[in-house]
């Protein structure tokens, strides 16, 4: 998600994976990122930067997105998309100052080799292979 986001960086950056199994698209509207942070019990924030890991068993349906197995974020303290709307920048309740960070869980944060461990993991969890 950046101020340049639009079809065409999409479609570039989708032909860097050859995955069949990876579907690539651009949701200017942001359905999907939103759908996912309800999903994950974010109240503001638009989801991004997430790893999402599901099982064969997960259910894709029209009316919302399943649960993931387990997931991981890259999203630091503070760090809210650029170019996030002002609502996900706004205040929850009439106490609290407008904010740019994320509802991220801390304990999900994971970079580098972490990532790629934890993800490993993950999915032979969700396989039963591990």
């Amino acid at each position: 998600m950046l101020p340049d986001d639009d079809l065409d960086a999409a479609q570039s950056e989708a032909a860097r994976v050859s995955d069949p199994r990876v579907a690539a698209f651009h949701d200017a509207e942001k359905h999907l990122g939103r759908s996912t942070a309800r999903r994950l019990g974010w109240e503001r924030h638009v989801a991004w930067d997430i790893f999402l890991v599901y099982g064969p068993d997960a259910s894709w349906t029209d009316a919302d997105i399943p649960a993931p197995d387990d997931w991981f974020h890259q999203l630091n303290d503070g760090e809210a998309p650029q170019g996030a709307d002002e609502d996900e920048r706004a205040p929850a309740g009439p106490d609290e100052q407008p904010t740019n960070q994320s509802e991220a869980d801390p304990a999900r944060y994971r970079t580098g080799e972490d990532l790629l461990r934890a993800l490993a993991e993950a999915i032979r969890s969700v396989a039963g292979t591990g």
